[in-house]
């Protein structure tokens, strides 16, 4: 295999208010000439929307259900398991209207949503644990919907992560194997139920969380041969906060 590596940028563009502008790439290690030219893509555009403000509320008892568009992730900025007005979820029992436990709620919410692009929340005091007994309670939760940016090394190269300044890398997934076709042609690319993602996404963190850029070789000799026989590549999502 050629150690030479080709970088194919790819410029990411955030149009809603308050969305990161940068750029991204894909590094590509070109095998006896095979593989895409970079000349065809060098300046292809990749369009990432986001969502700023989104809410949703669960009355007890029921769900609440946080979504995002595709290639955005959710980020929960606040939630509240308990009361704080009168309306909402009409009921008998709603007198005491400074119930909850904010920081037990927003925990909870984020361990079930953040970095997901769907999540589902029951509204229960099995879930959230009762802040007001004898007080019908509802969830309240706000999020944010964030660009995941993605980029994909062919075997040989390097994944290459960065953010802007005064923010840090979060890694929401990672693969090194392969599951597509198209990625990263080759000839031996016929198995397309290759790698392990819990293997690559904890070797993955382990390099490159809560840190501004990153480098990660896509190479047998750091996450293991899945697959003997097969070119492989490494995709990485991760968002920056």
């Amino acid at each position: 295999m050629s150690s030479t590596s080709q970088m194919i940028v790819l410029v990411y563009v955030g149009f809603a208010a308050l969305c990161t502008t940068r750029a991204g790439s894909i590094a590509v290690a070109p095998h006896d000439g095979v593989g895409p030219d970079p000349k065809e893509v060098a300046n292809a555009i990749l369009t990432l929307s986001c969502v700023k403000g989104q809410e949703t509320i669960a009355c007890e008892g029921n769900v609440a259900r946080l979504t995002c568009p595709p290639d955005t992730v959710i980020r929960v900025t606040e939630a509240n398991y308990g009361r704080s007005d009168f309306p909402t979820c009409p009921h008998p029992q709603r007198s005491n209207l400074n119930c909850g436990d904010r920081a037990r709620s927003i925990s909870t919410v984020r361990h079930e949503c953040d970095n997901r692009r769907h999540c589902v929340v029951t509204a229960t005091n099995g879930v959230f644990g009762d802040p007001c007994v004898g007080t019908f309670k509802y969830l309240q939760v706000k999020y944010d919907c964030e660009p995941a940016f993605s980029v994909i090394a062919c075997e040989g190269s390097s994944a290459t992560l960065s953010c802007p300044t005064g923010e840090v890398i979060r890694i929401i997934k990672a693969l090194y194997g392969r599951t597509e076709f198209q990625l990263c042609p080759h000839p031996a690319r016929g198995n397309l139920a290759c790698g392990s993602a819990s293997h690559s996404l904890a070797n993955v963190q382990s390099r490159c969380d809560y840190q501004a850029s990153c480098t990660v070789p896509s190479s047998n000799g750091v996450f293991g041969d899945p697959c003997p026989g097969t070119y492989k590549y490494l995709e990485v999502q991760y968002r920056c906060g």
